[in-house]
């Protein structure tokens, strides 16, 4: 994971990381440990990591694949009604 995502993760989301009491990067190992399933992003070529506990938030990773790996851009807890019309791809079993 590059510094690059975490830096961005921490600035930009550092009142919901904060408020979740979680670092940048906990909170992506979190994710990635924890999905439950991928969905398509509005971005092109961008995927959505998603962990759905059927709750009003869910925590997403935005991530796309280039250059032969994926990378992650961000990650951050969204209301659950922002994304549920986007496609989903792949359910985790």
């Amino acid at each position: 994971m590059s510094g690059y995502a975490i830096d961005h993760i921490e600035k930009r989301h550092a009142k919901e990381l904060e408020q979740l009491g979680i670092s940048a990067e906990l909170f992506v190992k979190t994710i990635i440990r924890e999905y439950t399933e991928v969905r398509e992003s509005k971005i092109s070529n961008r995927y959505l990591l998603v962990v759905n506990k059927q709750l009003a938030k869910v925590a997403v990773i935005d991530f796309k694949y280039k250059d032969g790996e994926y990378q992650v851009v961000t990650a951050y807890p969204v209301k659950l009604e922002k994304i549920k019309d986007l496609k989903i791809v792949k359910l985790k079993k």
